[in-house]
């Protein structure tokens, strides 16, 4: 008997004679076969090598730029800050897990780009007769990566030049070169994507018009089907995450207060990051100009705190910064949670739906507790989405991908960078919610718009609206701490602040459009103000905000209200202030809003009155960089950032030992009228004490000139008010420093 099978079938069997019946099939068993093992590894392989190998090229270039390129500084400053002490390891985790999805975002974005080069190339090539080796083709590939990649970095630097000023106007050379060329020219980030998309097309037509390439084509689709389809199904994937916008639910309307819900008015607050008085022209804010005409224009309004942290919490509380308690930027996570009763509160109490809007991730609007029944998402925190942030800018080749609206509504923490920064993006999330509350019971909207804030990098076309296109120094694109004390620098950067003030004016526009097409205008209080003002070097005291209180361009802010019901448009001159927004509008819809410092402006809002004698009150914030401040020299120090900061539940906050120091340090300042006294304590080697100015701020807007040997009874009737406020808290005086009343005098 021969060998055979386990069944006892011959493995050899002998052929049938001629004319034999054909053997039988054998019977199939009963049921469903049982399924093949999948060996997935194995189809991976497979699907991969479908795609060719010369599409590889496309990740391992662009890969290769990531490594090659230089590390930004704001990299550097943000692995520099995760290796300070008691940063938790889940922090230095998530920083390398996002290094980890750059580089796989990179590895997609080649992949892709590498197919498409790799598709075009083989057509081309098979036209041609001509059969390269693999470094040849991968050669091609990467070059075509290159360009594609190139073609993306290019209309997005359009759009958003400052994110890449640093691997381009700072290199100088062909580079720098590039980028003024496209920066300066006729150009537009649409037009040119628009070109290099016709471009690609038309190689691709024409290849594949042509009967090899259509020959080409048909065969690389049959080889390679799986492996393009694999990408393209990555590919809508991502489009259907980051399509549409993040358009929160807005809450619904209580039962309080329905008797008169259509008789109330809404409210929008429009709040513009650093928004200097002298902004209410029709060149640099034409928007806030014609409302200012419609309505009231508060041509002398007062901050609290010329910082975004004290001065917000003031416009929602109507309180002083010693009252609400925020006294500096980075306060504990209970303290951000514990404000209080705040405007947007007693308004919800009363039947109001509420929400604020933000483009700015670690800002107060989402970090802190207002009260808001719908605010911007809270992602981590100060430090983690700071982190975040300043790691993305690592990735140039992703850049195009990251400063786009869709990686926006993907990965809110991206609305963290100044540096890409879009007002149009948030006025269209801010018109979307505003069209779907839309009638029916009253609403408190408040949006914030960060652009202004520094570096002052506005989008394309505002930018280049009010500088110079032959300007050659550093801050071409946005402000630079290489700035110079030069009238040239000066200039630009007084022109970059106003293309960022007229983006965010624009923004406003649309927004009002888009409240006025909803049917809403004669129904809502409109506001637009800032949460403070902006210097700009004035009597070489420095850019930014917050640091000292000298210069009324920081601490004075543009203010204007329209009430539709109300009667005849006109300005108010005398002092009004940050605290006062809150319950004057608590008062226009009908509410009460206990404990505020603050005061209805009703009287000026009717015009029964131009003046309120009202006190404004002052008082700065800590500085850790005076590199153009000469006079605070003498001021008492503060630890440079971020030695200041400590983690908790994740996040930063000062350190409990410096809470006294953040007080003790404060420069204060009270308005009256025409008059100014600014208090700046000082420590002078074993010397120290208090400095005190009296400015007339009418005849010496600069502040430049002391008068208080002059008008000695004037200086000491406003530092007796003055001393007189800040005791009222606890506070004393001690050598002239202001202690709170658990301090010690060391």
């Amino acid at each position: 008997m021969s060998a055979g099978s386990p069944e006892g079938e011959p493995l050899n069997p002998e052929p049938a004679p001629p004319g034999a019946p054909a053997p039988a099939e054998p019977a199939l068993p009963l049921g469903p076969a049982p399924p093949d093992p999948v060996d997935l590894p194995s189809r991976a392989r497979g699907l991969l090598r479908g795609l060719g190998h010369e599409v590889w090229a496309g990740p391992a270039v662009l890969l290769a730029v990531w490594a090659l390129v230089p590390t930004h500084p704001d990299t550097q400053q943000a692995w520099g800050a995760l290796e300070q002490p008691g940063v938790p390891l889940s922090a230095r985790l998530g920083a390398w897990l996002l290094q980890l999805g750059l580089l796989a975002g990179l590895s997609a974005l080649g992949l892709a780009l590498g197919a498409l080069a790799s598709f075009a190339w083989g057509g081309s090539l098979a036209i041609a007769r001509w059969r390269p080796g693999a470094w040849v083709r991968w050669s091609l590939v990467g070059a075509t990566v290159l360009v594609l990649d190139g073609w993306l970095v290019s209309a997005s630097m359009i759009r958003h030049p400052h994110p890449y000023a640093f691997w381009f106007h700072e290199r100088g050379g062909l580079l720098a070169a590039y980028q003024q060329a496209l920066t300066t020219g006729a150009y537009r980030s649409a037009g040119v994507l628009g070109w290099g998309a016709g471009f690609l097309a038309g190689w691709l037509g024409l290849v594949f018009a042509l009967p090899r390439g259509r020959r080409y084509g048909a065969e690389a689709l049959a080889r390679r089907w799986r492996g393009l389809a694999a990408v393209g199904a990555l590919a809508c994937v991502g489009l259907l995450l980051t399509s549409g916008r993040r358009v929160r639910p807005w809450p619904e309307a209580t039962a309080a207060g329905s008797a008169r819900e259509d008789e109330r008015p809404n409210v929008l607050v429009l709040c513009v990051e650093s928004l200097r008085a002298d902004c209410v022209d029709p060149q640099i804010a034409p928007t806030l100009y014609a409302l200012a005409q419609r309505g009231v224009w508060f041509r002398n309004a007062h901050v609290s705190c010329p910082r975004t942290t004290q001065g917000l919490t003031s416009l929602l509380t109507g309180r002083w910064p010693r009252s609400h308690g925020l006294r500096h930027m980075f306060p504990p996570r209970a303290q951000r949670q514990a404000l209080g009763l705040t405007l947007p509160r007693a308004l919800a109490a009363s039947g109001y739906r509420t929400a604020c809007f933000a483009d700015d991730a670690y800002g107060p609007l989402a970090l802190f507790d207002y009260g808001f029944a719908s605010k911007p998402p809270e992602l981590g925190g100060i430090a983690s989405v700071t982190v975040r942030s300043h790691l993305l800018r690592r990735a140039l080749p992703l850049m195009p991908l990251t400063t786009s609206g869709p990686a926006h509504d993907a990965l809110p923490f991206l609305d963290s960078d100044w540096f890409a920064n879009d007002p149009e993006r948030q006025a269209q999330e801010i018109g979307d919610a505003l069209a779907a509350w839309g009638q029916g019971s009253p609403w408190f909207a408040f949006a914030f718009f960060s652009g202004p804030h520094m570096p002052y990098a506005a989008p394309e076309p505002y930018y280049r609206r009010f500088t110079d296109p032959r300007y050659p120094g550093p801050s071409r694109y946005g402000f630079s701490w290489q700035v110079s004390d030069a009238p040239f620098d000066q200039r630009q950067i007084r022109g970059l602040y106003n293309g960022s003030v007229y983006a965010a004016d624009r923004a406003l526009r649309a927004v009002l459009e888009r409240l006025e097409r909803e049917g809403l205008e004669r129904k809502t209080i409109v506001v637009v103000l800032g949460d403070h003002g902006e210097l700009m070097h004035e009597a070489n005291r420095g850019y930014g905000h917050g640091d000292h209180l000298f210069a009324d361009a920081q601490v004075t802010t543009a203010f204007a209200l329209y009430d539709p019901r109300s009667a005849t448009p006109h300005s108010v001159p005398g002092i009004v202030r940050d605290i006062d927004l809150a319950p004057t509008l608590a008062s226009l819809c009908g509410v009460e809003l206990p404990g505020a410092d603050g005061v209805d402006l009703g009287p000026l809002l009717r015009g029964e009155v131009a003046d309120l004698d009202l006190p404004a009150f002052c008082e700065s914030g800590y500085a850790w960089e005076t590199r153009f401040m000469r006079s605070l020299e003498d001021a008492v120090p503060f630890p440079r950032y971020p030695s200041f900061l400590q983690y908790e539940d994740g996040d930063v906050c000062l350190k409990p030992e410096l809470e006294p120091l953040a007080r003790l340090v404060k420069h204060r300042s009270l308005c009256r009228g025409r008059y100014k006294l600014c208090y700046m304590p000082t420590l002078r080697g074993e010397q120290r004490g208090a400095r005190w100015w009296l400015f007339d701020v009418v005849a010496d807007p600069l502040e430049l000139r002391d008068l208080s040997a002059e008008l000695p009874e004037v200086r000491a009737a406003l530092e007796a008010e003055l001393r007189s406020w800040l005791t009222a808290d606890g506070s004393r005086f001690e050598d002239g420093w202001v202690l709170d009343a658990t301090s010690r005098a060391e």
